[in-house]
């Protein structure tokens, strides 16, 4: 009997260990990078423009990507446990984000009253990347983007803090 017990507490650690390490592997299988951010358009000084980069090397920030479009601007290292808190963002993009046949998409009127822009950019292994600019007023967003446009100012939040 003891031996069978022995047997269950090893198979189910296995498991859970396998379980754990499939959730890691599947980020860095499936993406090249995932950024995001926000911007506001009618602003002046720091914070303006900020972006940061998940990719299997880490977390990185920039406050010129948007302008300048430059992927190595992301050059700022953020730190191991923020990189694991933020990676959390590339289980909560919605399927139809993916699934879309735009390589540019908006949602909502992003920075039309001053009120600033999401963004995400999406780069899977082996296809060409999507962007989407979001509202961040969420009452005029499609329910699916609702919900990311949520967790992209939640990983905003994290990415700040010191």
């Amino acid at each position: 009997m003891k031996l069978i017990y022995n047997f269950l507490i090893l198979f189910i650690t296995a498991l859970l260990l396998s379980n754990s390490s499939c959730k890691k592997d599947k980020y860095l299988k499936d993406y090249d990078y995932i950024i995001f951010g926000s911007s506001y358009g009618m602003c002046a000084g720091p914070n303006c423009n900020t972006t940061y980069l998940l990719n299997d090397k880490g977390a990185f920030r920039s406050e010129t990507y948007l302008r300048d479009n430059d992927i190595t601007l992301h050059h700022v290292k953020l730190s191991e446990s923020k990189f694991k808190q933020l990676k959390e963002l590339s289980t909560k993009i919605p399927q139809q984000l993916y699934t879309s046949a735009k390589p540019e998409e908006t949602f909502g009127c992003p920075d039309c009253a001053d009120q600033g822009t999401l963004y995400l950019e999406i780069k899977e292994k082996n296809k060409s990347a999507k962007k989407f600019r979001i509202d961040t007023n969420e009452g005029s967003l499609p329910e699916h983007i609702k919900s990311i446009a949520v967790d992209i100012k939640a990983s905003i939040e994290i990415a700040k803090i010191l």
